[in-house]
């Protein structure tokens, strides 16, 4: 059998005694075969470890840090939010920030303000 081309198979997962993961491609339409000592397998590659998740955020963080956005991704992103409920708790976090963003510029007005005081 040659190698499987994109489309003509997917991922499945399984865990051992040990609790670590192993995660395999099987054949479109072929259920694999239980293991004693492992779990059955399930189609999908599974929760992803924490080391896993870290990596992934700091690469896309890396990937998008410093590139600015045109005006037309600007709007895209916008109108892509626009109009999304928002929970209570939400909402109240969101206005925390806000109050904590607005005490902060108040007193850096103030520290600058008292370092250039006129003579």
């Amino acid at each position: 059998m040659g190698k499987l081309g994109k489309g003509e198979w997917c991922r499945w997962h399984r865990y051992n005694a040990q609790g670590e993961k192993e995660q395999r491609c099987f054949p479109i339409g072929t259920i694999p075969a239980h293991d004693e000592g492992y779990s059955a397998w399930t189609q999908g590659t599974g929760t992803p470890s924490e080391r896993a998740l870290r990596n992934t955020r700091e690469a896309v963080s890396r990937a998008h840090l410093g590139i600015p956005k045109s005006p037309e991704q600007r709007a895209k992103m916008r109108l892509a939010k626009l109009g999304k409920p928002k929970t209570l708790e939400h909402r109240r976090n969101m206005s925390e920030a806000q109050l904590r963003r607005a005490a902060r510029r108040k007193e850096t007005k103030n520290a600058n303000s008292e370092n250039h005081t006129q003579w």
